[in-house]
């Protein structure tokens, strides 16, 4: 069985305007981070009326082990009994567009008005990206352990 891996380059952009001039799919996205014993993040997501659960062991600031798997809904409020105390509970918009033959997720935050994510997953670290003539980018963030979700979890002021 082969280690499933994610590559996966990152930029920190300008809020871009909307409607993107890209077809796009958008998707709200609930997630929350959980202890984890062995230090790996581990989180469960809320996305369309599915559940995920996912582990990410980090080899690189741009390679990860990622084992996902779909959950139940019963199982994702199980394991949210592990949330991590110190992280809240992250909520965004994904909209998933293809320029140039390249697949984008651009993920929108409520708590930042002039700013965004723009990932792109890889086949291997030295896939050359062609970034979109539309997007702004501020910088890339890809080894910057600063942009992870789980770093802004952490950040966010809590809301109970």
């Amino acid at each position: 069985m082969s280690v499933p891996y994610e590559i996966e380059r990152k930029y920190l952009i300008k809020m871009p305007e909307f409607p993107l001039p890209a077809e796009t799919q958008a998707t709200s996205i609930e997630q929350a981070y959980l202890v984890n014993p062995d230090g790996n993040s581990e989180r469960v997501r809320a996305r369309a009326g599915r559940y995920y659960h996912t582990l990410k062991v980090h080899i690189s600031g741009m390679v990860r082990e990622e084992y996902e798997r779909e959950i139940t809904e019963a199982e994702y409020k199980e394991l949210l009994k592990r949330r991590d105390p110190e992280c809240t509970l992250i909520q965004k918009t994904r909209h998933v567009f293809t320029y140039r033959g390249q697949v984008f997720e651009l993920d929108v935050f409520p708590f930042w008005k002039k700013q965004a994510f723009l990932e792109i997953e890889l086949e291997s670290e030295s896939a050359p990206v062609e970034l979109p003539d539309f997007i702004e980018v501020i910088r890339e963030v890809t080894e910057d352990s600063k942009y992870t979700n789980h770093a802004l979890a952490m950040c966010v002021p809590m809301e109970d």
